[in-house]
């Protein structure tokens, strides 16, 4: 029987510019990425005429993104997340999968919430990055 698993290798997380339309440039030595971790919460909405208890779908927390790149100090992308994360703003990003289709993106808005520089002795020097999503993300249909 064929599998049809994918490698995530060749996946890519890219930054838009805010233009109209906007351009995504991918953010450079990005390694894992994991998320966005979303989630809903059910909201009880029993009352004096339930027969057992009740709920509905609440609001969705987009959650959050993050990944680990090889850290290059004076690259422009990596520059641009630590900006970000200094003026607090909210961007247009995208997760763009290797599975050959233009379609297999996933867009949405988040800020920068982390950013954690790490720099072993034996090892190339890392930033990690947290994304916070903010509303909704856009699925392939």
């Amino acid at each position: 029987m064929a599998t049809a698993a994918t490698l995530g290798l060749g996946t890519l997380i890219k930054k838009g510019d805010g233009a109209s339309p906007e351009v995504f440039t991918t953010i450079a030595e990005v390694g894992t990425i994991s998320g966005p971790s979303q989630s809903s919460e059910f909201v009880d909405v029993t009352n004096q005429d339930s027969t057992a208890r009740e709920f509905i779908a609440g609001l969705v927390d987009p959650g959050e993104i993050s990944f680990t790149m090889n850290y290059i100090p004076q690259n422009a992308t990596h520059k641009a997340l630590l900006t970000d994360f200094t003026d607090k703003s909210v961007d247009e990003y995208e997760l763009a999968f290797p599975t050959g289709s233009a379609a297999d993106k996933w867009s949405f808005k988040a800020a920068v919430t982390g950013a954690e520089v790490s720099a072993p002795i034996d090892g190339p020097m890392q930033l990690s990055v947290t994304l916070k999503v903010s509303g909704a993300v856009t699925f392939p249909s």
